[in-house]
């Protein structure tokens, strides 16, 4: 049975409206609420920055952080020139609201670094991304100071790892030793920047081409650790599927979304579908198992992608997938058919999520909603993270 607390899943505050929401009998007016509370958490706006020398990696860097190739549609147009000559957004495929923004490097004539910061309108963005391909130049660390003036988050990236390695090994293949050239180059990277109120926590290794290996990973953990929590979720659901910790984290993520849309149906329980009375809309429902279905990369892109990513066959991936949403037409018929299957489990679990939520209790037949929906999106959830998970297993078979 689910072990997170309610609390850490909707707010006091949120508990309190509602509450007051169904003392004056108004539910549409609970239910208005919950719905904007979700709409809300769904679109939080999440604007990254990505700047740095021409020729650093930018743009090759936003494709990566989206799940994207370089020829990819949508993808971020990469060169060794300077291809950026105003700030220029490239949205998350899926969730448009989580927004890379690739910015003119600074020192460029356009963009010199005393009126760097205003003209790419600095206050606008959550969090910085410095990339750098050999080394910080001066300009770099001016922009280093500034941002750690203005207290904005930021990060510091020494891009292009993985060519610097195989140039030691051509160069000296008898005495290359990975882990000491890799020693050398983050001392570097703390020399240039030691004293600018820069962190060494804050500095990354990185290779765009091989997100899984080097700092690229311990780079969305920080950045994810540094966001507040409703953007936090966001960015974790916007994360490719490249590890099986990124999938965990989403699955948790997800996990209180269910809590939610629960909640809405149960104030919501009114007879609107003559076949399941306990059900008022399952247009939310469609929606929710939509969403699972993109953020974990079950659909026909979301797979392509991990085929090319990985360089496998589609098929091979496809063969793993067990769940019954994949390649389905999800409709109302579809969801009250798997709430259906979900009937019996929630009608013995009603008492128990009542205990857990005792607010729905107030509402004729709250309690029962509630727990139908929550089982059957709960065991959707689990289906599709299990097959995400066999996704990912089958595309790391064999890959260097």
């Amino acid at each position: 049975m689910e072990s997170m607390k309610i609390s850490q899943i909707i707010s006091e505050e949120d508990m309190q409206e509602m509450k007051d929401a169904l003392n004056d009998v108004d539910i549409s007016e609970a239910a208005e609420q919950i719905k904007e509370a979700l709409e809300k958490a769904d679109n939080v706006p999440l604007n990254i920055a990505i700047t740095g020398q021409s020729g650093s990696g930018k743009s090759t860097f936003i494709n990566a952080i989206r799940g994207l190739g370089d020829e990819d549609e949508g993808a971020a147009e990469t060169g060794v020139t300077e291809t950026t000559m105003k700030p220029t957004p490239y949205p998350h495929p899926q969730h448009k609201n989580v927004i890379y923004w690739d910015l003119p490097g600074i020192g460029t004539p356009d963009f010199k670094a005393n009126e760097y910061l205003e003209k790419v309108e600095f206050g606008k963005y959550d969090s910085f991304i410095l990339i750098g391909n050999e080394r910080f130049t001066e300009n770099d660390v001016l922009l280093a100071e500034a941002i750690h003036s203005k207290e904005k988050l930021y990060y510091y990236v020494r891009s292009k790892i993985d060519r610097d390695l195989n140039e030691s090994k051509v160069r000296r293949p008898k005495s290359y030793n990975e882990e000491n050239i890799m020693k050398k180059l983050r001392e570097h990277c703390n020399n240039s920047l030691r004293g600018k109120g820069v962190l060494e926590k804050y500095i990354f290794l990185i290779s765009s081409f091989n997100p899984r290996l080097y700092d690229f990973p311990q780079l969305q953990g920080a950045l994810e650790n540094d966001l507040p929590d409703i953007k936090r979720d966001m960015f974790r659901r916007c994360l490719p599927n490249m590890s099986f910790q990124v999938l965990e984290n989403k699955r948790n993520v997800l996990k209180k979304l269910i809590w939610r849309l629960s909640l809405v149906q149960a104030v919501l329980a009114v007879v609107q579908i003559p076949q399941y009375p306990y059900v008022s809309d399952t247009s939310i429902l469609e929606l929710a198992l939509k969403v699972f279905l993109t953020d974990f990369g079950l659909t026909e892109s979301g797979v392509q992608i991990m085929a090319n990513t990985f360089n496998k066959d589609v098929k091979d991936l496809k063969s793993v997938i067990k769940s019954p949403l994949f390649n389905k037409t999800i409709d109302t018929g579809f969801v009250i058919n798997l709430l259906e299957e979900n009937g019996m489990k929630a009608k013995m679990t009603a008492q128990y999520i009542l205990s857990w939520v005792p607010i729905i209790g107030i509402l004729p037949s709250g309690g029962l909603s509630f727990s139908i929906t929550y089982s059957m999106l709960n065991k959707c959830l689990d289906e599709i993270a299990e097959d995400a998970v066999n996704v990912l297993t089958k595309a790391l078979e064999d890959f260097v």
